[in-house]
């Protein structure tokens, strides 16, 4: 009898040791998780405050620079419409003194301020348009 209850209790004790060591094991292969996890989690926080940080940056940049362009968004326009009102004069004046002006000085610096005002107009216009696209 003393063999037998010998036996169960070394089969108890050997059930024991593998439940405490399977616990063990468990709590390895969590714990080795965590680390990972944990080591990740550091390095994303710091990649995302880089990232806030910039945006930050260049977000506050960007609003001075859009406020401006904002303020003078028809400013293409109204450069335009100063070149057409000189063009009127130097038709006029064309006409009064009977001469032709095509190709002269003042003529080419005409043509250079229309083609300014498009260019201007059109910059702005496109700044205005991609800061519209910015989305979240």
């Amino acid at each position: 009898m003393k063999t037998i209850l010998d036996k169960i209790n070394k089969a108890y004790e050997l059930e024991a040791t593998k439940t405490k060591l399977g616990t063990h094991q468990v709590h390895l292969a969590l714990l080795d998780e965590l680390k990972v996890y944990a080591k990740n989690g550091a390095k994303d926080a710091v990649d995302y405050k880089k990232r806030k940080d910039a945006i930050l940056k260049n977000v506050a940049a960007l609003q001075e620079v859009v406020k401006i362009v904002a303020l003078n968004k028809d400013y293409g326009k109204k450069m335009l419409a100063a070149a057409q009102k000189y063009k009127a004069q130097m038709d006029k004046l064309s006409k009064e003194l009977g001469i032709n002006l095509t190709g002269s000085e003042p003529d080419k610096l005409l043509s250079d301020l229309f083609m300014y005002a498009e260019d201007t107009q059109g910059d702005i216009d496109d700044a205005l348009n991609a800061v519209r696209t910015l989305k979240v």
